[in-house]
């Protein structure tokens, strides 16, 4: 009878242990959820770690922490035996006996178990989402417009040896096949230069945002004596959430100027300059690096000249 009672109080106490076995995880009010395993074969042995399937991509691109995307807040070997990696067999594998950190590599790099529907499911959505993105954030470079959906389509359509991750970025994914499509067609990110200045008491706030931020990518920044300054780039569906990242990090206090202009078409730019008055501006700047040896050597440029 005691051993009923102990048997019973574990299943209480620890109901995950006992249910590891079986793909969902019950929630609150009843709902159930199924999860997916995540396994990485590291030093010759294979770690598991229980996911929620919704999560795993918005953790990987720092959207959600571990405690998301876990069902199970432990590693296994064999999840469905229940077999834990000794800490030995950690230590060997990663080089560490941290078991947080342990988890948090099986995440970042471990392979998602699905079936062959699920996963066909989860790929046609992520082209969608593809398809979607590079509609969004890509346009044609002559006319500035976007790109129509069935270009778009009909050019992935005919990319050999294309192979989706339904739980990669969405953005990482969609810039490498444009670097692909740009062989069939071309087209420019849909992208906005611009610079956002802060008083100087909040450029530690701002400053970690924009380095963190997903929403822009910085360029260069620099700090005066009373104010905090940075380039950055972004691409014009991401207005909004730099928008909300800087009032929030900064309480609304920010100045953000902006000029559209691609990075493509500013390479483009460069190499249709006139050849004849890139030479004559080569040849000014020539002239006035004369000048100012001249006058570092105390000589008058006109005198010389006549």
């Amino acid at each position: 009878m005691g051993l009923v009672r102990l048997v019973l109080v574990a299943v209480c106490v620890f109901p995950s242990v006992f249910s590891l076995s079986s793909p969902f995880l019950a929630l609150r009010g009843g709902a159930q959820e199924e999860g997916v395993l995540c396994r990485l074969k590291k030093g010759g042995i294979q770690f598991e770690v229980l996911c929620h399937p919704a999560k795993i991509e918005q953790y990987r691109e720092g959207a959600a922490s571990k405690d998301d995307v876990l069902m199970s807040p432990e590693i296994f070997k064999d999840i469905k035996k229940g077999d834990r990696p000794s800490a030995a067999e950690i230590e060997r594998a990663f080089e560490h006996t941290d078991v947080d950190k342990a988890i948090e590599q099986v995440l970042l790099k471990g392979d998602f178990q699905l079936s062959v529907a699920e996963r066909k499911k989860k790929t046609d959505e992520k082209l969608a989402q593809i398809i979607s993105f590079i509609g969004l954030n890509y346009m044609e470079p002559k006319s500035n417009l976007p790109i129509p959906r069935t270009r778009i389509v009909n050019g992935i359509d005919q990319l050999k040896g294309l192979k989706l991750d339904p739980f990669r970025s969405t953005a990482t994914q969609a810039d490498e096949i444009v670097k692909r499509l740009k062989e069939q067609f071309p087209l420019i990110k849909n992208e906005v230069f611009g610079q956002v200045s802060v008083d100087v008491h909040l450029a530690a706030s701002t400053a970690a945002m924009i380095h963190s931020s997903n929403a822009c990518q910085l360029v260069k920044d620099e700090y005066t004596d009373d104010a905090y300054i940075a380039n950055i780039r972004w691409l014009c569906n991401d207005y909004s959430r730099l928008v909300g990242e800087l009032t929030k990090s900064t309480g609304g206090q920010y100045e953000l100027t902006q000029e559209i202009m691609s990075t493509d078409t500013q390479k483009a730019g460069d190499k249709s300059k006139d050849p004849a008055a890139k030479r004559k501006a080569q040849k000014q700047r020539g002239n006035e690096r004369d000048d100012k040896r001249s006058q570092s050597a105390g000589l008058d440029p006109e005198a010389q000249q006549s």
